[in-house]
């Protein structure tokens, strides 16, 4: 039977406590004196801010629009949410804090207020920071219901318009309680993220994680390999989150001493010579965790326990139909569409591995993860053909060489030189989107009923 996480019950049953008292007896807060962001902001400092902001727009802020997270401070996000689940203001976290995402944020939302702790590059908007302002008393009450959307997560990629995807409070912290049990995270743990609080795991790992554990996190985001290195060695993290990319350029680099206990990589598929470099470097488990922003975590795998293939959470229903892996949790955004008994279909092919395991076969629709970023082969399609003398063209996604994930490849039809198409369309895709092999043809090919012929055209670059 389809079993949700028992201690989203601890929180039904103290429902309307003072939040700050819930997650004293809960989630185990010794000390409201410990940090939660090392040597910056204590736990008592966080409360302090989420009162604060929970004062400032109740009391000044009549309209009951989202207000815009912008800010990679990890306490002030913390707080933000706290806020929000005691009766504050609806959230939105965009995917980056540039001045083309928020304006792109604030078109999607209609968000008319930000909480920063920087100067956010919005123009006309009402703007809160929130270290500025400790006054709130840091006991505040959760009046949120578990299953009311308090959160949208703005997300994006390469290629294709933005998506929001809303989650309810029980989406948010059911997978934050089910990994601080299942890897025993507490009090004792320090957290390094190299991947910023607004992207969905590094918001997991960084905020929500140690809010429901007690651990401690380091604020700055590390993303350079021997910045990595240094932070692991000089400030004594016990659990890295990160992404394959990253975990890419530690290859071959040395470690010294640390104090690691667990490794997480998200986002897209690990290279599995990555994974077993950095586990006998490190004597470190790595977890590599297969998910979306959407559905949230689903399965994990790893490599140094012995597992090849993907593990479903244990408190996830799942099954395969028409080579489509199907789900059913907790997690997933109230805004996908479920099938008649609440599965999720997503677009990954799939087969069963055992009772609990499963392979990945590909995607079923145009959308394949490049670099931790969703590309959509689709939109690459149309934005190569609106190139001048570019008459047609397909992309394809083919296994990366070296198993470094998906790479691009794109047959175009056209009379246009090579170099000069390249040129023009490294300025119109992100880097990530860009083909890594382009073949010019007079005609692509073509099945005698008119459809495209795949095996042909796959062809051009085997």
């Amino acid at each position: 039977a389809f079993q949700g996480i028992s201690d989203m019950n601890i929180i039904i049953d103290k429902f309307g406590d003072s939040l700050k008292d819930l997650l004293h007896d809960t989630m185990g807060i010794a000390d409201s004196k410990n940090y939660f962001v090392e040597g910056h902001l204590t736990y008592d400092d966080v409360f302090k801010m989420a009162g604060a902001i929970k004062e400032f727009f109740s009391g000044c802020y009549a309209e009951k629009r989202p207000v815009c997270l912008c800010s990679e401070d990890k306490g002030v996000i913390a707080a933000a949410v706290i806020a929000s689940l005691a009766g504050g203001p609806d959230l939105v976290l965009p995917y980056s804090c540039s001045e083309q995402v928020l304006s792109e944020t604030k078109t999607y939302t209609g968000f008319t207020a930000v909480i920063t702790d920087n100067e956010a590059p919005v123009d006309n908007i009402e703007r809160f920071n929130p270290l500025h302002e400790r006054g709130g008393s840091g006991v505040i009450k959760m009046t949120r219901e578990l299953d009311s959307e308090f959160l949208s997560l703005f997300t994006g990629g390469s290629t294709g318009k933005p998506k929001v995807w809303p989650k309810t409070v029980r989406n948010i912290f059911a997978e934050g309680f089910y990994h601080s049990k299942k890897y025993s995270f507490s009090e004792n743990d320090l957290v390094l993220a190299t991947v910023p609080p607004y992207h969905i795991y590094g918001f997991l790992f960084s905020v929500i994680i140690p809010l429901v554990s007690s651990a401690a996190v380091i604020n700055r985001v590390c993303t350079f390999p021997r910045e990595i290195v240094k932070s692991v060695e000089e400030d004594a993290p016990t659990i890295l989150a990160s992404v394959p990319v990253h975990y890419r350029v530690l290859n071959g680099i040395e470690f010294g001493s640390h104090n690691l206990r667990c490794a997480f990589s998200s986002s897209g598929p690990l290279n599995p010579d990555d994974a077993d470099y950095f586990s006998k470097a490190t004597g470190t488990p790595l977890v590599e965790v297969y998910g979306s922003t959407e559905t949230g975590g689903i399965a994990t795998r790893c490599r140094a326990d012995g597992e090849r293939t993907l593990r479903v959470f244990d408190n996830i229903d799942w099954k395969i139909k028409n080579e489509q892996l199907c789900v059913r949790s907790e997690f997933i955004s109230p805004a996908l569409p479920l099938d008649e008994d609440n599965f999720f279909v997503t677009g990954d092919r799939a087969e069963k591995d055992g009772d609990a395991s499963f392979k990945l076969l590909g995607r079923v629709d145009g959308i394949v993860k490049i670099g931790g970023k969703r590309i959509d082969m689709g939109d690459i399609e149309e934005k190569i053909k609106s190139v001048k003398d570019v008459r047609n063209c397909i992309v394809l996604a083919f296994e990366g060489r070296e198993g470094k994930g998906a790479e691009l490849a794109a047959l175009i039809e056209g009379s246009i030189e090579s170099g000069e198409l390249k040129e023009k369309i490294k300025k119109i895709l992100e880097p990530n989107a860009v083909p890594r092999r382009i073949r010019i043809v007079d005609k692509i090919p073509v099945t005698p009923t008119g459809k495209y012929d795949k095996k042909m055209i796959r062809g051009y670059f085997t």
